[in-house]
Parts: structure tokens; sequence; C-alpha cells
């Protein structure tokens, strides 16, 4: 009932006595909190993601705003990309991988990005890096980049990233009508896509692009 391994027992059996039982009590004790930790992280973890799906469910479309962005651990490749269907990005995931003893979660957590170079020169028909959200708890063998909180123009819209291109050029008007410059490479992540769901209408894709935000704070944005 308390869970001893039958090595465990059977030691005790041959030597019985208070401090052979209580040695072995603390010691399953300890285990049974490391348990306990290891499923607390779970729970946390899969409390995220109800809450990202559930955000994701009632996502205003089409919108772009200014969003503040706290800071963010990530997992960066910088590795050229383009979307070609459902693996496209099958390689750059087992580049990151790599190397790691504890297995990685992705789904909400995977992005694509374009250079701030290439943002400028509107070039959205592929990515130049592919990024990793870390969580708290995450522990990655390897190189980690950590970017500063900022402010971003956001959008979501219904799709994938092939239907991406035309909400770049949406957002790169919108910088321009509102005097806003780029400081940053882009973060593009679908919330819901094809590991999610089966259903394409429901998909749901979010980019945003950090920006340098100059003048008055409540000064009054264009859509």
């Amino acid at each position: 009932a308390l869970g001893l391994p039958l090595d465990e027992i059977t030691a005790y059996m041959n030597d019985r006595d208070i401090d052979t039982i209580s040695d072995t009590l603390r010691r399953q004790k300890a285990l049974v909190q490391q348990k306990k930790q290891e499923l607390e992280i779970i729970e946390r973890k899969i409390d995220r993601r109800l809450t990202q799906l559930e955000d994701a469910r009632s996502s205003e479309l089409d919108v772009i705003r200014l969003v503040h962005q706290p800071a963010l651990r990530l997992v960066l490749l910088r590795d050229s990309v383009k979307f070609n269907g459902y693996l496209w990005l099958e390689s750059s995931i087992r580049k990151i991988e790599r190397g790691q003893r504890q297995p990685l979660s992705y789904i909400g957590k995977v992005g694509v990005g374009i250079s701030e170079e290439n943002l400028k020169r509107a070039e959205f028909g592929h990515y130049d890096l592919v990024f990793l959200v870390l969580e708290e708890e995450d522990a990655y063998e390897g190189h980690v980049e950590t970017l500063s909180e900022c402010e971003c123009a956001a959008v979501r819209f219904r799709g994938d990233h092939s239907n991406a291109p035309v909400y770049y050029r949406k957002l790169m008007e919108y910088l321009a009508k509102n005097q806003l410059e780029t400081a940053g490479f882009s973060r593009e992540i679908t919330l819901v896509d094809n590991c999610i769901s089966n259903d394409p209408a429901q998909f749901v894709t979010e980019i945003r692009v950090p920006v340098a935000v100059s003048g008055p704070a409540d000064r009054q944005l264009s859509p």
C-alpha cells in the first residue's frame, strides 16, 4: 500500500527494526514529493494549454492592435524555411530537440519569424527563423535566448501560415499609417492548427511584430 519496491520489502523482512523501516519510509516520502512536483508541473502545463485554446477560440479576428509582449525565453534556430505543407517544420524541430534528455512540448509553442530587415523590405514569402517558446519549468540543454518585454502590433486571423503574407502587408501598412517602426523579428504562431483540429475553419494564427513606440502613451492610433 505504501508503494515500496519489492527489494526494499525483502531487505526489511530480513532485517526488521525501527531504523530500517524509518529510512525506507523517508526515501519513499522523498520519491512521492518528487513525483508530486512533477505532476504539479504537468498540471500547470495543461492549464496553460487550456487557457491558450480558450483564448484562441474567443479571438477577435482581422483586427490589428498594440499588445504588450512579456519577456520570452526562446530556443531560436536561424533557419530559412518556406511553408509547403503539413510537415514543413519537421527538420527544424528535429534540430531543436537534438541532444535533449527530456521530451519537449510543442503544441502552441513552435513559431516562425521574419527578420526585421525582410519585414522592412516587404519580403514575406519565406521565414528566417524557427523558435520554441520555453515555459518557466522547461529545462533546455543548449543555447536559450531571452527577449525583453516589448510592445507589438498584433493580428489574429482564420487560417495557417499559408495565409500569413496578406496579414504581414496589413501590419506593415498599419505601422506606416501610425508612424511606428519595427523593432525586431516577427513572432508567428498557429494557436489552432491541424495538430489540434481537422477542421480548417477552426484554425487560428497570430502574428506579432515588435514596434518602437514614441510619442504620448495615450495617443490615438489609426486602425
